[in-house]
């Protein structure tokens, strides 16, 4: 009795019924797109923050930290890997109005880069330059290039050993004023701490 009222009320509302059979697959549809997308997203973050070292804590310090400092800080129980690290904005001398956030690691195993083309990182060169790629490719920087890093009178010339990618510069932006990247006019570069304490006179990393 109950199954013949059952298929006679569905009879009756034929049109609602399908429409919510319809709803509510696209609903599960829906939610698990997203949920298999946002899984993808947070293991592949996950494992690019990984790869390029991406750092648990920052800790700032106007006076600068020393070779020393870092040693104190690197045997403190449970800290596996730590660095001295700088980013400032500079100008690119070549493309008028452009700049990059010009970085700098002691320990690439801490806030290092993933190359994707070119040279693998060399933290002992006295030249290279390791640049944005998506930078590079908006503004039809090669390898081999040369490129000038400018920052407060300070110049650095360089030439672009590889193109990188990094996890401390996923959201590129050149202040607070730009929600999104935009590669065309800013961009980021990683130089030695070599090349970078020999154009400074001293090894300052706040």
């Amino acid at each position: 009795m109950l199954f013949k009222k059952l298929r006679r009320t569905m009879g009756l509302y034929r049109a609602q019924f399908i429409s919510m059979i319809i709803m509510i697959a696209l609903g599960v549809g829906i939610f698990v797109g997203f949920n298999m997308e946002w899984y993808s997203i947070e293991v592949n973050t996950s494992s690019f923050f990984e790869k390029t070292g991406y750092a648990d804590f920052r800790i700032v310090s106007e006076k600068g930290y020393s070779s020393d400092d870092l040693k104190k800080i690197a045997d403190i129980d449970g800290v596996n890997e730590a660095s001295r690290y700088v980013s400032v904005a500079a100008d690119v001398k070549e493309r008028s109005g452009d700049a990059v956030s010009l970085t700098v690691t002691t320990n690439e195993k801490v806030s290092g880069v993933l190359v994707t083309d070119g040279d693998a990182y060399d933290g002992e060169s006295t030249d290279g330059v390791w640049l944005s790629d998506k930078y590079a490719d908006a503004n039809d920087f090669k390898l081999g290039d040369s490129i000038t890093l400018a920052y407060k009178g300070i110049e650095m010339n360089g030439v672009v050993k590889g193109l990188v990618k990094a996890g401390e510069q996923l959201i590129c932006v050149r202040d607070s004023t730009q929600l999104m990247p935009d590669y065309k006019t800013y961009g980021f570069a990683y130089v030695s701490p070599t090349m970078y304490e020999k154009a400074i006179g001293r090894d300052y990393y706040p």
